[in-house]
């Protein structure tokens, strides 16, 4: 069964085990409920409840060999207190809703997309860790809209280095600090149609403060902005000139389509008002 593509021991050890066991040196896990979101191979949950046996641990994922998987691994070692559920997140969360003092996830999805995953299933007052790279700044940026949509708020960040290694990861601490809006999560087609990233306009404005000329790659990729923000900028709006250059916008980048010129408008409208 293929349930990492980290195969050698040692790599096992210090990239998976130890790396999910930092979050125990950062965080106050003891007595506590904890749903482990996209948990794959039981990463973080699994090394975590091993470590600290009173953890109320729930290892959620939406692949059925996995949770097979974990369950085995559970009953050999004779864990108590732990879930191995079959299930996609969002649908979890409807049933188990601010039922958990803790979410914790290493996965790879954005951070805008595991916070309306991650959010619902947390207590007032409680946490989601989400464990990500120490370049994460821009994906925290760009998540900062959804994180206060799901009644979360962004309290600190602590990067760690993995013992016996020169890796350096970070874990990014979301307080929960009202109720999650009802409509959310929504199904994870709408998730992945429509994420509450930061609007065009917001990013427009935050890159042209910044004196930015375009969207770093890296923003463009994580926010998925619309193609009219990116052009925007290339076409030249600056403090000293506010002028845009719509008519080759629409000429040549949305071939006259009048749906695509009207959003461009809109933003243009907001910015210069």
């Amino acid at each position: 069964m293929n349930l990492t593509a980290i195969t050698d021991p040692e790599d096992v050890v210090s990239l998976h085990f130890l790396d999910s066991a930092a979050l125990l040196t950062l965080a106050d896990l003891k007595d506590k409920t904890v749903v482990d979101v996209g948990t794959g191979a039981g990463f973080p949950g699994m090394p975590l409840k091993i470590l600290e046996p009173s953890i109320r641990m729930t290892l959620l994922d939406s692949l059925g060999k996995r949770i097979t998987f974990l369950q085995e691994v559970c009953n050999e070692l004779g864990l108590q207190n732990v879930q191995c559920v079959h299930a996609r997140a969002e649908e979890f969360a409807a049933e188990h809703r601010q039922s958990f003092d803790f979410a914790v996830s290493r996965a790879v999805a954005n951070l805008s997309v595991l916070c309306e995953l991650c959010l619902p299933l947390v207590k007032a007052g409680g946490y989601f860790l989400s464990m990500k790279s120490v370049e994460s700044d821009e994906e925290l940026e760009s998540a900062k809209k959804a994180i206060k949509i799901l009644g979360g708020q962004v309290e600190r960040t602590a990067d760690y280095q993995i013992p016996g290694t020169e890796v350096v990861h970070r874990v990014i601490f979301i307080k929960k600090i009202a109720e999650t809006p009802k409509k959310y999560p929504r199904p994870f087609a709408k998730i992945k149609k429509n994420p509450l990233y930061l609007n065009s306009k917001t990013i427009v404005v935050n890159c042209i403060q910044n004196r930015q000329s375009t969207l770093t790659k890296a923003l463009y990729k994580q926010a998925e902005v619309g193609l009219e923000a990116v052009l925007l900028l290339r076409c030249g709006y600056t403090q000293q000139d506010k002028s845009f250059r719509m008519q080759r916008i629409w000429d040549s980048a949305f071939n006259n389509q009048w749906m695509l010129k009207k959003k461009c408008e809109d933003i243009q409208n907001d910015l210069t008002t």
